[in-house]
Parts: C-alpha cells; structure tokens; sequence
C-alpha cells in the first residue's frame, strides 16, 4: 500500500485563550480517493471529517490493521452532505506499525469532497 497523502496535524494556540490570538483557525484539506490521507500518530489527535458536498452522502474509511487486540477490520462511516464528524485517534489499533504508513492512521474518503483537519491535544489533556 502506497503512503497515503498527509492531513497536517494543527496545535492549539492555547489551552486558556485570553485574546483572539489564542484562538485556533482549523485549515482542511482534500481527501486522497487513490492513496487515503494519514495522520502522524502520537495517540492525542482528534481528527474532523466534513462531507463539503451539497447534496450527496460519501463515506470515509479508517483503516484497522492486525493488532495484539485481535483488531483486523476497518471502520466506516457515512457522512451525510454538509456534515462533520469528529474522531479520537488516540488508539494505537488503529497506528500501522509496519510499511509506507508506519507510525501513522489511514483515513480514507470515498470522494474527494470529503475534507480533513487533524489537530493535536497538548500533552497532559485528558
């Protein structure tokens, strides 16, 4: 399997905003129909999945690769048109150990209308 294309994981600018400046602007990016998108894996990211098309359902994947659990299938969800969905990847079932991937989750979209921002909780959030 092919590296999938990366999906940049964003920060926060602070835990207690105070000022605008604090405030964290989320930045999407298509979805890789061909390759997937991955994440780079650290166990605190929360990705945000958002169906951009007007009118149409479409579906992403998030891959499940063999683990000690006996997790071996992947999970799938459908994104109505115009809706988010919001997914804790602080698993490492779902973290490819091995190949292009490795170290990363593969999330893979149906169409290209689907749009991904990951961002990263700093350490210490629970």
């Amino acid at each position: 399997m092919a590296a999938g294309t990366n999906v940049p994981v964003q920060t926060f600018g602070s835990l207690k905003p105070v000022a605008a400046g604090d405030l964290t602007v989320l930045s999407f990016v298509n979805g890789d129909v061909t390759n997937g998108n991955r994440v780079k894996a650290s166990g605190r990211e929360v990705l945000i999945a958002w169906n951009s098309h007007a009118s149409t359902a479409y579906d992403i994947t998030i891959a499940g690769p063999a683990d000690s659990d006996g997790r071996t299938g992947n999970v799938t969800k459908e994104l109505a048109a115009g809706e988010h969905v919001i997914v804790i990847l602080a698993m490492d079932g779902y973290k490819f150990a091995t190949g292009d991937n490795a170290g990363h989750y593969l999330i893979t979209p149906e169409n290209a209308a689907i749009r991904f921002a990951a961002i990263r909780l700093p350490s210490g959030v629970r």
